[in-house]
């Protein structure tokens, strides 16, 4: 009875939108278009993503082993600062960049807003033990707080313009008449007047901190370590006076990181030019794993942020989809990043 109702209620709205909207087009569905168009979208997206070969995890654990090896024998000190880079970026999943802009911390009771027990703890969400989740704020993507509260005003007068749009078109409905009635209009220029309830400041803008979990090639004592070693490595220091940019990374100003400040412009420069040797690692330990359709790379470095992704996915994912888990590990909103590196656990290491 009641997929008759909803089958029955279906029919009167399309019906009532086809009195009000003659030019609608009605379009049915079988199960069999249904699931041809989803193929086809899956396909289209792919193309777009350009998915690399699926990842062995044995190249994964390889790689990591690898670069824990350099970094116990080598003798060169900007070799193992590229291998403790390395490592880092495998770890946590975060960009290069962020690497020096974001701000890292221990899971705690000090994180903001990020409970410690229940189902919405990083702990249940990500299936492992606190001793095993870092957290960071300052996102090394997001724009000045500036910029997103001018994009979160835009946003809000939008909702706003859709939601009278929508009481508007009820009232219209409901009276069965094409107009309004002029009552209506004075109502909406009173609601005109509040547009300053729409703009937000830059003080409500506030970074939010995520949570991860880290992946086992590193506990979060040696990954803390390891992220000082490179910020404070004679290399570090030499490249950072170069592209005249601060030398004590962690006291960088939100309007450096912003790209506010003269020294920002050194600082994608110096991005680019620091991870070249962790790109050329990547080609190598991965070698055949990068390629995108079109015969192109993934490039250097960024190549690592999607694979922890995927292979935290398969260690922590939990009860979670992988688009969520993705979501809530590396902000991603669609499923096209996820698909740039995806990841084949295998048994026992078989490739």
């Amino acid at each position: 009875m009641g997929m008759n109702m909803i089958s029955k209620g279906s029919l009167a709205v399309v019906e009532l939108l086809r009195q009000h909207f003659p030019t609608l087009k009605l379009v049915a569905l079988s199960g069999e278009n249904k699931d041809k168009l989803k193929t086809q979208a899956e396909e289209s997206r792919s193309r777009a993503s350009a998915n690399p070969n699926v990842v062995p995890e044995k190249a994964i654990v390889e790689a990591a082993m690898y670069a824990l090896d350099l970094i116990a024998r080598s003798k060169d000190a900007e070799t193992v600062i590229m291998a403790k880079c390395f490592l880092l970026l495998l770890s946590c999943g975060t960009r290069p960049k962020g690497l020096f802009t974001q701000r890292f911390a221990p899971l705690s009771a000090d994180i903001p807003n990020v409970p410690l027990v229940g189902d919405e703890s990083p702990m249940t969400q990500f299936m492992t033990r606190i001793e095993n989740i870092i957290a960071y704020t300052r996102a090394a993507k997001e724009g000045s707080k500036a910029k997103r509260a001018k994009k979160a005003t835009k946003k809000k007068k939008q909702t706003k313009a859709e939601r009278k749009r929508l009481k508007k078109n009820r009232k219209k409905y409901a009276s069965g008449k094409e107009e309004v009635e002029e009552g209506d209009d004075e109502e909406d220029e009173e609601d005109d007047d509040d547009d300053e309830d729409v703009v937000v400041s830059t003080d409500e803008i506030i970074d939010k901190w995520v949570t991860l979990p880290l992946l086992p090639f590193l506990s979060r004592e040696k990954f803390f370590k390891f992220k000082q070693d490179v910020l404070t490595a004679k290399y570090t220091t030499e490249m950072l006076k170069l592209f005249g940019l601060p030398i004590v990374v962690d006291n960088w100003t939100d309007a450096l990181v912003r790209g506010q400040t003269k020294e920002s412009k050194g600082l994608d420069e110096f991005i680019k030019e620091f991870f070249k040797p962790v790109g050329v690692m990547v080609k190598t330990l991965f070698k055949g794993y990068t390629k995108k359709h079109g015969g192109k790379s993934v490039k250097g470095a960024s190549f690592l942020r999607p694979l922890y992704g995927n292979y935290a996915f398969a260690i922590f994912g939990g009860r979670t989809h992988n688009l969520a888990f993705l979501s809530k590990v590396l902000g991603h909103t669609t499923d096209i990043t996820q698909r740039h590196t995806r990841m084949h656990r295998a048994r026992p290491f078989d490739s």
